[in-house]
């Protein structure tokens, strides 16, 4: 069964990343930004983060995480439909498909996110998640995101993570629009 199931996850993300989306005119494989994340507290790193951002329309945004967690690597795919945009702030429905690549197992949740802006340029965000599989079913982050250039923003935020419910870590980032 656990042949099967890798078979099948293997085919689907290839299918999902190589194809080119020429139906409906969406490349998957181009990313519009790429964010680097450190997770941690003051004295230990919990985990390394990178996320690489692919925006298919103005409603649409699909992101790949790769997560690092010192032992194994753990991958998690997210879509986001905002589905409330308005010029100071917007809403999101988010779905989450982390993947333990260890033993093979796909979780399921489903999320807010929403993001406003504070001083004309800085942005808070905030991600609430609720995950179908997990005895700790509540996975939040939430922080500010500043501009340090046009294409450079650094990201500052507490929360937990799928893979670590238990502690909460302070998460340092800089996302980059490619």
């Amino acid at each position: 069964m656990r042949f099967k199931t890798t078979i099948l996850l293997t085919i689907m993300i290839v299918f999902l990343l190589i194809g080119k989306g020429q139906a409906v005119g969406i490349n998957l494989l181009s990313f519009d930004s790429i964010h680097y994340i450190v997770s941690g507290d003051f004295g230990d790193v919990e985990f390394l983060k990178i996320s690489l951002d692919n925006y298919l329309d103005e409603i649409n945004t699909v992101a790949y995480k790769l997560v690092y967690d010192g032992d194994d690597f753990n991958l998690e795919g997210n879509w986001r439909i905002k589905f409330l945009k308005r010029k100071k702030y917007n809403l999101g429905l988010d779905f989450s498909f982390p993947l333990e690549l260890d033993n093979m197992k796909m979780g399921k949740g489903i999320g807010l996110s929403a993001n406003s802006y504070y001083f004309n340029q800085n942005k808070l965000y905030l991600d609430i998640d609720y995950f179908f599989d997990r005895s700790d079913r509540w996975v939040y982050e939430g922080g500010v995101i500043i501009p340090l250039s046009t294409v450079i923003d650094l990201t500052l935020g507490v929360g937990n993570s799928y893979w670590e419910t238990d502690n909460n870590c302070l998460n340092i980032g800089l996302k980059v629009a490619l």
